[in-house]
């Protein structure tokens, strides 16, 4: 074993010495010379991963914990460098590697089968991309999303899809589970579609962070529910439906789609009620065209990009991932996870209704701290039709509430409350901490950096809902802590 672990060390070093020297002697061979080293050196990493026996991973840890250390100062100084930026992915998937080993040890056989797919399948579907161009017509001017093109991500598909069955060969022909063999070769397909969809949507490097976590995260699903997940069936026509009717609609930008089609699968897989998040979209889509020609900030009236909605989706996909750590803790139950989803959907879909139908028939609106006027659709400002608008989203969510959960009165209150409450909480985070502008005399959530005259650089409309929502959500768990009568 020490040969083997010493065998891969070597391997590593020579390739980020020769790709290194190739990339000097030839700069236009750069690219190609990073990504010949991402996929040797992932490869080499999860091979080693792969074979190493258990009593020996705490000692195997610290080595990738070291790699981490030593590739980060090497980035820091320069050392990876592709188009004239550092090279941060190159650092990431070690310290992720490290944190994985720590969390789940008794997995290393999954975890090497996450980090063979970042090697293999984004390696190739980079090289693909970058050397392989489709005529125009066939992408309908949308040759690169993040700059990234669809043969790559087609390259990625079938290759993370050849790995996985390759890996659960033998469980596809000995032990099916009572699942068809076409089944299961879905269920393998939908991971490695929506692994591209991670990799598509990953920017600076970031796809070596999240492609791996999530490529484990399906596979640890999918072992505790049973090898295969059968109602893969059920779902996917639904989810490929309405994303069909959104594309079309041009509600989400593509990045938006893939986000929402990813959280949607883990709220799936969790066993959380998609309905309030369905609702919430359906409900702030329709809204957004009261205000279509309105400009309040950079993103009013554009189709819904992915941090959009990762601020108003992302509890509910923090709950979904934590929902049996939150169970076996005590911290939350059952029936209090989906009451909490309803509640953050609550008060995102108040917030949404308050903004637009504010902006639509608000006559005054006033800033929340000092009651002061300000123009329309600023954040932190509030109007008496703004408020209203909050009560009704609340209102639509106490009604889906009330008809598909024994809920009582004081539970729909609760609801309402939220999301009247949220909107609120928006409001005075938005005053407080959101950046704002001065264009022309005018106060305003957009503009350049020298106009800049309050509020933190970075803090704009969707940091700001995703901390409002958090903190409905803190406050709803420590309440639950002390009242008797949980839901």
């Amino acid at each position: 074993m020490d040969f083997l672990y010493t065998a891969h060390v070597v391997f590593i070093l020579i390739l980020v010495v020769s790709t290194h020297f190739l990339g000097v002697k030839s700069p236009n061979n750069v690219f190609l010379s990073r990504k010949i080293l991402h996929i040797g050196a992932i490869s080499a990493v999860a091979h080693a991963t792969f074979i190493t026996p258990q009593d020996q991973l705490p000692m195997f840890s610290k080595l990738i914990l070291a790699a981490a250390v030593l590739l980060t100062i090497a980035v820091l100084k320069g050392f990876f460098e592709i188009d004239q930026r550092k090279s941060w992915g190159i650092a990431y998937f070690p310290w992720v590697l490290f944190m994985m080993l720590v969390w789940q040890p008794l997995r290393s056989e999954m975890i090497a089968l996450s980090f063979a797919i970042l090697a293999v399948s984004d390696g190739f579907s980079a090289l693909a991309g970058r050397y392989i161009r489709l005529p125009e017509k066939w992408t309908r001017g949308n040759a690169t999303i993040n700059g990234k093109t669809w043969v790559g991500f087609i390259v990625f598909v079938l290759s993370a899809w050849v790995l996985l069955m390759l890996h659960y060969g033998p469980q596809l022909f000995e032990r099916n589970d009572g699942h068809s063999l076409i089944t299961a070769l879905l269920t393998l397909f939908i991971i490695a579609f929506t692994t591209a969809m991670v990799e598509l949507i990953s920017k600076r490097g970031t796809d070596n962070l999240w492609l791996p976590l999530w490529v484990f995260l399906l596979l640890l699903w999918i072992s505790r529910l049973g090898f295969l997940v059968s109602f893969f069936a059920i779902y996917i026509p639904i989810i490929a439906s309405v994303a069909y009717v959104v594309w079309r609609k041009k509600w989400l930008s593509i990045d938006g789609l893939f986000t929402a089609i990813l959280l949607a699968l883990v709220v799936i897989l969790a066993g959380i009620n998609m309905m309030p998040l369905l609702i919430f979209f359906l409900l702030g889509s329709l809204a957004s065209k009261i205000n279509k020609k309105a400009n309040s900030d950079a993103k009013h009236g554009k189709p819904r990009d992915m941090w959009q909605v990762l601020a108003n989706g992302g509890w509910v996909g923090f709950l979904a991932i934590s929902k049996g750590y939150l169970i076996k803790t005590g911290c939350l139950t059952v029936s209090q996870i989906d009451f909490a989803v309803i509640l953050i959907m609550s008060a995102a879909l108040g917030d949404t209704l308050s903004s637009e139908i504010g902006m639509r028939w608000g006559r005054k609106t006033i800033r929340i701290s000092t009651g002061k006027a300000v123009p329309v659709g600023v954040s932190g400002g509030i109007s008496m039709a703004g408020l209203i608008g909050a009560v009704i989203g609340g209102l639509l969510m106490a009604i889906y509430a009330a008809s598909f959960y024994p809920y009582d009165y004081i539970h729909l209150l609760i609801v309402v409350s939220a999301a009247l409450g949220g909107s609120l909480i928006d409001s005075l985070l938005g005053d407080w901490v959101q950046e704002k502008f001065e264009r022309q005399g005018q106060l305003s959530d957009v503009g350049f950096l020298e106009e800049q005259i309050s509020g933190f650089r970075g803090m704009n409309n969707d940091a700001i809902n995703a901390c409002s929502l958090g903190l409905v959500l803190v406050i709803y768990v420590v309440l639950q802590q002390f009242f008797v009568g949980p839901v």
